[in-house]
């Protein structure tokens, strides 16, 4: 199985596994402390299996799909708010569930068409929705939107306008009913669904069905149809990844026996590893435009499916409630879940912080062009901080002095890792948050990692110039239970009188949990 057969090259650092591209992770004899790591690779040049043995449940292992992780962590997952963030929203949408003039009361038509409510608000209700016995026509594909393949593009500053995703011409879904389109109202928040699937919808007879649906055509496994939000991003990819965690919660999907299609035209991005590692584990992810790579009979270009799910976009996913501001809850069990489920594909659940190394990961950005204009110029973003060795050695110098305060001089090694995330790959980034006690990084999508840290490490962002207001991260980190912290930054170098206050109580407290 691909899926084994990734988990064993995930990359595990070690002691003097790695040899450094610019400073070893893990080299105890560099005399300098402020280790910048810009990626691993072996010795060899390849990367070095995993060989440790995880200590913790394995929740792939003894699950078999996200619904039963949700249900497993929720049993010992206080939380107030779980009906927003939790087990209970996922038995909510269960339920709560509508059929659009296709449904299970009419025998002679096979074709089913229902959605579940994520939120039943009547001006924008949010669902994911799923087609039973029906036909996609593989030729009235826009084989364009498989080609384009455009990358990033902005939507309110990040994400994707509806122009990535795929179009379906007339005639490119068929069903056995008459879909009450009038009833299924169109929203900006189910768009995908709405605006791309429901208008090619064609009804045909019950027995134009049978005969053009042969063993040949058919695909009996469900299939997930996913539009990305972003595929450079790792917080928006994070949404879209959470969001089709939600999805295969709310429907029960089997992780072993379920597909997934990507049906839009971004570039791969370097996350496009995780749908089939997380998702479609024993069928390879294809692009919409190439379905007809499916079928058996090669003279038809119709197939015919037992199970189509389309989700909700990820820009409306539990992840972005609240970006404007800190959040009241305290807790969530579907994300906690989400942590582990990502830990535990990669095999990586053993991996914590070292007890005798106290490390801190300082984040270092690169300047970027933003989606800001002056003129036909366009802006760079200057989320970095120019003094970034002074500043590592401030960190360095300071958590000296906690542990001295704390009897533990000589103890613990004090290790700060400046790292720029965006040229490492995700299992190394995933794998640096794992040992880290300390992440610190001005807003940025690296701190996304910090939905990885261990529960006794800790979160410090920093804010700066347009990014006031951004809540991302301090939600993430009070969802997890993890400890955060957030300063300001005025220019660009880090005025480490601003900053002492905040980095010493957030020392002091991962060394008093």
């Amino acid at each position: 199985m691909f899926y084994l057969a990734l988990v064993n090259q995930i990359v595990s650092v070690e002691p003097n596994q790695k040899e450094q591209i610019k400073v070893d992770l893990n080299d105890g004899n560099n005399n300098n402390n402020n280790q910048r790591v810009e990626g691993v690779v072996s010795n060899s040049g390849s990367s070095v299996p995993s060989t440790s043995a995880s200590n913790s449940k394995n929740l792939l292992l003894q699950y078999n799909t996200v619904y039963e992780m949700i249900k497993h962590t929720q049993k010992n997952f206080s939380g107030n708010c779980n009906g927003r963030y939790g087990l209970e929203q996922t038995l909510n949408a269960r339920k709560n569930v509508q059929s659009f003039g296709c449904d299970e009361n009419t025998p002679t038509s096979p074709t089913l068409f229902q959605c579940h409510y994520i939120e039943a608000r009547e001006d924008e209700p949010l669902r994911v929705c799923k087609f039973e016995n029906i036909i996609i026509d593989t030729s009235k594909i826009d084989k364009k939107s498989d080609q384009n393949q455009r990358g990033q593009c902005f939507y309110n500053g990040n994400g994707c306008t509806s122009g990535s995703q795929v179009e379906l011409k007339n005639y490119a879904v068929q069903g056995t009913c008459n879909i009450d389109k009038a009833q299924f109202k169109i929203t900006s928040r189910d768009r995908m669904i709405s605006r791309i699937w429901i208008p090619p919808y064609t009804p045909i007879s019950s027995s134009q069905y049978q005969s053009k649906c042969t063993d040949q055509n058919t695909i009996h496994e469900p299939v997930v149809m996913v539009s990305r939000y972003d595929t450079t991003n790792l917080y928006h990819t994070l949404e879209d990844f959470i969001q089709v965690f939600n999805l295969y919660s709310v429907f029960d999907l089997p992780l072993n026996n379920t597909r997934l299609v990507i049906a839009d035209n971004l570039k791969q991005g370097p996350f496009f590893d995780g749908w089939k590692l997380f998702y479609s584990r024993n069928y390879d992810v294809i692009r919409i435009g190439s379905l007809d790579s499916l079928r058996r009979d090669k003279k038809s270009q119709e197939l015919c499916f037992k199970k189509v799910i389309i989700g909700a976009l990820a820009e409306f996913s539990i992840v972005s409630r609240h970006v404007g501001r800190s959040d009241e809850c305290r807790s969530s069990s579907t994300i906690k879940t989400f942590s582990q489920f990502v830990t535990e594909s990669f095999n990586m659940s053993h991996i914590e912080p070292n007890p005798l190394e106290f490390s801190i990961v300082l984040i270092d950005r690169k300047n970027y062009k933003n989606d800001k204009w002056k003129g036909d110029q366009r802006l760079d973003d200057t989320r970095r901080i120019e003094n970034m060795e002074e500043f590592a050695q401030n960190c360095e110098k300071a958590v000296k002095e906690a542990l001295q305060r704390k009897g533990k001089k000589g103890e613990v090694k004090v290790v700060p890792r400046i790292v720029d995330f965006a040229v490492m790959t995700w299992k190394e980034q995933l794998e640096m948050a794992k040992r880290a006690d300390l992440i610190v990084g001005v807003h940025g999508a690296g701190m996304a990692n910090g939905v990885f840290l261990e529960g006794k490490s800790a979160l410090l962002e920093i804010w700066k110039g347009s990014r006031n207001g951004n809540y991302h991260y301090e939600n993430l980190a009070r969802w997890l239970g993890l400890a955060y912290f957030r300063v300001q930054m005025a220019g660009e170098r880090v005025v480490w009188n601003d900053i002492s206050a905040t980095f010493d109580e957030a020392v002091e407290g991962i060394l008093e949990r």
